[in-house]
């Protein structure tokens, strides 16, 4: 029987493991988990569609859409259902202000 992985911030189970139940006292949730894989999974996709549609990449732009399912499907389903290595954040991140203190 495998070792339930433990979250970082307090010990609790985490979350693939315990559809979803976090400890008292911590924050996290699987919310935060699931948005941080469907980031990954953007990542992925918009980069896809940078090389392919914008930069035109020759191999990646020529490819058909059954190779490139084959190359990248198997890095999304990882993303998506596999091991990630999930960030130590608990509670909600601070907000991303790109221009501030750029006067």
């Amino acid at each position: 029987m495998a070792t339930p992985r433990v979250h970082p911030c307090c010990s609790a189970p985490s979350r693939s493991d315990t559809k979803g139940s976090a400890g008292p006292e911590c924050t996290h949730s699987s919310g935060a988990e699931a948005e941080y894989r469907a980031e990954m999974v953007a990542t992925q996709m918009l980069g896809l569609a940078l090389t392919r549609l914008v930069f035109r990449f020759p191999a990646v732009a020529s490819a058909s859409v059954e190779e490139l399912a084959a190359t990248i499907g198997p890095t999304v389903e990882r993303y998506l259902k596999g091991e990630v290595a999930i960030p130590d954040r608990c509670g909600p991140r601070a907000p991303y202000y790109p221009n501030k203190g750029s006067d």
